[in-house]
């Protein structure tokens, strides 16, 4: 309960500053959740989002001005976590999204890394504030870095590999100590972000 109580207050607190601002926000307030449906962690974040954006609405919605706007979730499905789907498929759902649904913001984002660091120029482009929190590998902070001005709007609140890599790490080695396990066998993806697993 702690945890869907901290995301609907960052759902809330990130919308209530994004559309303040917003020039083009409609009524209801449309949340994109692009993201690949047919994951485990795409429909659960879907879930999430969805019990949140409930939880703001039954108070009333977000205060925007002088008036209360409720939020309506966009779902879209990027299909970037299936075997044999281009990059730019997904970039095609995620450029939908914003053009022809009109979100004001996404949540979730792509699900492969490599969806994502393309996505980031769509981002840009249309200035759509997204809230990314799947895919990690940690290319995306170095794109920010290198123009902070041209993806402002790009924003992680998940773990990167570097970082889930590190709690591995100490996973194991608890593991190692605890049962006296001395062999690992490891199956992960060949995605970007968990490349940085396959050396181990």
């Amino acid at each position: 309960m702690k945890r869907f109580n901290l995301l609907a207050n960052l759902v809330f607190g990130f919308l209530t500053i994004c559309f303040a601002a917003t020039s083009y926000a409609a009524d209801p307030i449309l949340i994109g959740l692009p993201t690949a449906e047919t994951s485990l962690e795409g429909r659960e974040s879907i879930k999430a989002v969805q019990m949140a954006v409930n939880e703001i609405n039954d108070k009333g919605g977000i205060q925007v001005g002088q008036e209360k706007r409720l939020l309506q979730v966009v779902v879209s499905d990027l299909r970037d976590s299936s075997a044999g789907v281009p990059v730019s498929e997904a970039l095609l759902g995620l450029e939908k999204i914003i053009t022809e649904k009109k979100v004001n913001a996404i949540i979730i984002g792509p699900f492969r890394s490599e969806s994502l660091l393309a996505g980031m120029d769509i981002i840009a482009k249309y200035k759509v504030p997204l809230l990314e929190t799947i895919a990690m590998s940690t290319k995306f902070e170095e794109k920010v870095k290198e123009d902070p001005v041209k993806y402002k709007h790009c924003f992680r609140v998940c773990l990167n590999s570097q970082s889930l890599v590190e709690y591995l790490a100490q996973t194991l080695g608890f593991m190692k100590e605890e049962f006296g396990y001395e062999k690992l066998y490891v199956m992960t993806q060949d995605g970007l972000g968990l490349r940085i697993l396959h050396p181990v």
